[in-house]
């Protein structure tokens, strides 16, 4: 999860200058962005003075008097969500909120937390949505079958172990792509992106 911090967002304001009849005054939009979010908390996130905090001078020798607020696979990771959900989610569903895109980066569809907000954002809203993950699973297939803006993009069968497969539920079969790793999001922005 990305805590944004308001000097942050200011760095997103372009100014702009407008001609208002003989005067020209600066107003400031904002830059195109796409915000990540790692809802799980990071390496970074300590609970102290009752509250969680960001503090990357902790994160590799955190004092005694913190405790790293991140959730991790397991049996405590309910637990944990439970006792920080508004300090960990807050951002997430407030950002899940308002978008009307989104890009979705090795996520598996296996939070059901927060996957009750994006399938309603996808399906029901019809938010456009990109899955670039290296295996699909029955999880994302299901909410595949059901949004018409989402795409996928994965590894392709076991056989072509550099291929990909690219998927949207409007066209009748997956395109295959092989020799190309558009899966792996370096190749992915290389190739698609330009950068």
């Amino acid at each position: 999860m990305a805590l944004i911090n308001p000097c942050v967002n200011q760095s997103l304001l372009v100014p702009e200058r407008v001609n208002y009849g003989r005067q020209f005054k600066t107003i400031y939009k904002h830059r195109k962005h796409v915000r990540l979010y790692k809802v799980h908390g990071s390496l970074n996130f300590f609970f102290h003075r009752n509250r969680v905090v960001e503090n990357n001078a902790w994160m590799w020798d955190p004092p005694d008097f913190t405790t790293r607020v991140m959730i991790t696979p397991g049996l405590s990771k309910y637990q944990t969500l439970q006792n920080y959900r508004h300090e960990l989610l807050k951002s997430a569903d407030a950002a899940i909120d308002k978008a009307h895109q989104f890009l979705f980066l090795g996520y598996g569809f296996s939070d059901k937390h927060l996957d009750e907000y994006i399938k309603r954002k996808l399906i029901t809203q019809r938010c456009k949505g990109l899955i670039i993950t290296m295996d699909s699973n029955p999880r994302i297939k299901a909410v595949l079958a059901e949004a018409e803006n989402l795409w996928l993009v994965c590894k392709a069968n076991e056989g072509d172990v550099d291929g990909t497969r690219v998927f949207n539920k409007q066209y009748a079969g997956p395109l295959w792509l092989p020799a190309k790793k558009l899966w792996e999001i370096g190749t992915f922005s290389t190739d698609i992106s330009g950068g």
